[in-house]
């Protein structure tokens, strides 16, 4: 009675064995094909070497003693797409050279003619350099202005990020150690980020508003910023800044009493305690006894009733 013949993948390579015997074990990718004998026969061959002749199709079995197909056609291209996969010619390309260059890949799937970073994705590792994407998509970290190969004491890091645009890979991201620096320097796009070791940020290149007022918005409420520590500022600054922060310039109300009254009701709406000069039609300059109600109203009382402005500041 003929004995089952057990094909089986286990640690890259393909385990060929009969009935209780010892296995014999294969290369997996394609160095064994397996091929059509007569009408119900299966060959299995290393180039042009036979290891297995006329075997019955339902004599192969998978390890779980699984028949590999129903008919012998079947069978020949289950044995084959089992023998042909390449677990690591394809998934590993390995830079074998003695000196200290290349780069070993790890693949997905290798592209048309063997390409990189096809829809699959790759990941190369060279002596000083990584980088992982796909198409013109990715990341790479690399080691620059290195005076060795074994130490990384003079080493400067730099990061990069690439983006596909239409065939080409757009460099949206360049941050990167200098000589002397603490912190990198960091582009992106067209505009340069330069963080230092006490806190500041230059930023070279225009910085845009949006919308016609030219605002700067706080998004918490600020100790404002002094005119004076605009560098380069416009004869006229028109600054609108957001609410429940203080403003560039200095906040001022006018007040106007048209009707005579011995008492002055304000709303101001300056959120301060501000300070008041009255004066009167005859633009004499008279004095009263202020009350703030809040940071934003007051009265003002007189000894006699007129009319005339107040001035807040």
């Amino acid at each position: 009675m003929a004995s089952n013949i057990i094909l089986q993948e286990k640690n890259g390579s393909a385990i060929v064995s009969r009935g209780n015997m010892v296995g014999k074990t294969y290369p997996l990718g394609g160095y064994l094909q397996a091929s059509a004998n007569g009408t119900i026969g299966v060959d299995l061959k290393e180039g042009s070497n036979f290891i297995l002749k006329g075997v019955r199709f339902n004599y192969y079995k998978q390890a779980s003693t699984a028949a590999f197909g129903a008919t012998q056609g079947a069978t020949v291209t289950a044995l084959n797409a089992l023998l042909d996969k390449r677990v690591l010619d394809d998934f590993i390309v390995k830079d074998d050279s003695n000196a200290l260059s290349g780069t070993t890949k790890f693949r997905h799937k290798s592209g048309q003619s063997g390409a990189d970073r096809d829809a699959g994705g790759t990941l190369e590792l060279g002596l000083h350099s990584v980088s992982a994407g796909l198409y013109g998509s990715y990341l790479e970290i690399t080691e620059t202005d290195l005076s060795n190969t074994t130490g990384k004491s003079v080493a400067f890091g730099r990061l990069q990020g690439y983006l596909e645009n239409q065939g080409t890979p757009n460099n949206w991201l360049d941050a990167q150690m200098q000589n002397g620096r603490a912190d990198p320097l960091v582009t992106l796009k067209t505009y340069t980020v330069d963080w230092d070791n006490t806190g500041t940020i230059d930023i070279s290149g225009s910085v845009d508003f949006s919308g016609s007022t030219k605002t700067i918005a706080f998004t918490a409420a600020t100790s404002g910023i002094e005119y004076s520590d605009i560098d380069n500022t416009p004869a006229a600054l028109d600054v609108a800044v957001a609410a429940n922060t203080a403003k560039v310039t200095d906040n001022h109300y006018v007040f106007d009493q048209g009707i005579a009254a011995t008492t002055w009701s304000i709303n101001h709406a300056l959120g301060k305690y501000p300070s008041v000069s009255v004066i009167d039609s005859a633009k004499t300059m008279v004095i009263g006894e202020v009350t703030y109600s809040d940071t934003n109203n007051l009265t003002i009382v007189f000894l006699a009733a007129f009319s005339g402005k107040a001035y807040l500041n």
